[in-house]
């Protein structure tokens, strides 16, 4: 009998219509169709999820290790979290700050994170150069703006502590230098700039990789939400409504959209957040010269709530911010008006331009701060990789890639091959396997009461 899975937010979360996305609208569509699977099927690993990490994965997997994949969505390539985020490629994986990194971790395990945070960004970038990707890359390097003048000093440190002990050249860039780099604002007082990170398109980078990995071999099924996984003595079976794959290994690359029953451990050891996002119409020339905005570089803030932003390459601006427990069209609408009101407050003369877009997805947070990637406990045969922080696009492309790899060592050591290679080493911090959240059955009541206090952190306290 199939699982009946057990989700933690609301039924219209997990609907499997098309998102009314600027992205959906302005990417291609896919040359291929991606059928529900139907009947039995075999593969060398079977993958669930085609979002970045799964088609990673699935790359890797196929291109370096030669084996035979098969990935399963519940709806379509890119209907999850890859093809509804910012298109913010930077530093993802973790919530801790540099000094945090350095007293949790260690100085060495600390340079271990950032060193593959840059190395996830520089991913993407070389395979967008090596695929011939046209993903509307743009912009070099982040600016984190500090929004209320008492933690200029604490990010002026961070700016420090990442140059000295963790090697990023970071800097703290008072108001006239933001204003210089084409990013004024009056309610900031300076920014955190970091040199790594760019913008670009999430929902055609996410196409390129499926229409790449459909190229390799790749058999991708859409409408084939997985219902049972079970393992067997040499393999896993992998069931949908209508058919099922027998493979070698399994990949859970689902992030937020995870079943809490999926296998059972993942119950109580995620949390979906909803992020939203709004995009106006393009900008025209005095527009953007009334706010003197001419900078292309992404950018946020530093609330607990933190707002994302950034001018896209044909002059619409794009505005997110977490916020929001509930996906019913009311609560939806509700944050959309929040949304724009914040989005008038940072740019009081675009009051007038016109929203054409609004759409909602899950980030997945853990825990103990950090994602987590590796073979699921208790289990022989099924790994998984998840909670990106909000910077899925380069460490889901990246864990993807670890995830393939740490796969194939998995399978082709049982063959007795022994001149494996690793190209990247993943960080303990990543390693660790995520542990429940406190009263976990009540972990949703609990996100409406840190929003609650977050507010009051983020304006007045």
């Amino acid at each position: 009998m199939a699982t009946h899975l057990k989700r933690i937010f609301d039924a219209e979360a997990y609907e499997t219509s098309p998102v009314q996305s600027w992205w959906e609208d302005s990417a291609p569509p896919l040359s291929f169709e991606a059928p529900a699977l139907d009947g039995e099927a075999k593969a060398d690993v079977v993958i669930i999820g085609a979002g970045y990490t799964g088609l990673s994965a699935a790359l890797e997997l196929v291109h370096r290790h030669g084996m035979d994949v098969v990935v399963l969505d519940a709806a379509r390539p890119g209907w999850g979290a890859s093809g509804r985020n910012g298109g913010f490629c930077c530093f993802g994986g973790s919530k801790f700050g540099a000094d945090e990194l350095i007293a949790t971790f260690g100085a060495d395990g600390a340079r271990d994170v950032v060193r593959a945070q840059v190395e996830a960004i520089d991913t993407v970038d070389k395979r967008i150069d090596d695929l011939k990707l046209d993903v509307e890359r743009h912009g070099r390097g982040e600016v984190l703006f500090v929004h209320r003048a008492k933690f200029v000093g604490g990010i002026k440190d961070e700016a420090k502590i990442y140059r000295e002990a963790l090697g990023v050249d970071a800097q703290y860039w008072e108001n006239e230098r933001c204003r210089e780099a084409g990013l004024p604002g009056d309610l900031w007082h300076g920014g955190l700039y970091l040199p790594h990170g760019f913008g670009l398109h999430p929902m055609k980078y996410l196409r390129g990789l499926a229409e790449t990995s459909r190229k390799a071999g790749v058999r991708i099924h859409g409408g084939s939400e997985v219902r049972e996984v079970h393992e067997t003595a040499d393999g896993v079976i992998v069931s949908t409504s209508q058919g099922r794959v027998k493979g070698r290994a399994a990949l859970f690359a689902t992030n937020g959209y995870l079943a809490e029953n999926l296998p059972e451990w993942f119950a109580g050891r995620y949390m979906p957040v909803l992020s939203n996002i709004i995009v106006t119409r393009p900008l025209s020339q005095q527009e953007r010269a009334a706010h003197g905005w001419t900078g292309d570089m992404i950018c946020a803030d530093t609330r607990a709530l933190l707002h994302y932003f950034r001018v896209l390459p044909d002059g619409r601006m794009m505005f997110g911010g977490r916020g929001g427990t509930a996906t019913d069209p009311a609560s939806l609408e509700a944050m959309h008006r929040r949304l724009r009101h914040a989005f008038d407050r940072m740019f009081p003369a675009w009051t007038q331009v016109e929203t054409t877009h609004f759409w909602s997805g899950f980030v997945c947070l853990s825990s103990n701060r950090t994602a987590f990637i590796g073979r699921i406990p208790q289990s022989e045969r099924s790994f998984a990789s998840l909670a990106y922080w909000g910077g899925g696009v380069s460490m889901g492309s990246w864990m993807g890639e670890r995830a393939g790899e740490m796969i194939a060592a998995s399978l082709t050591r049982s063959s007795a091959t022994k001149d494996f290679r690793f190209r990247s080493t993943i960080p303990q911090a990543f390693q660790r396997p995520t542990p429940r959240f406190p009263f976990a059955g009540f972990r949703r009541m609990g996100l409406r009461l840190a929003y609650a206090m977050f507010t009051l952190r983020d304006e007045y306290l």
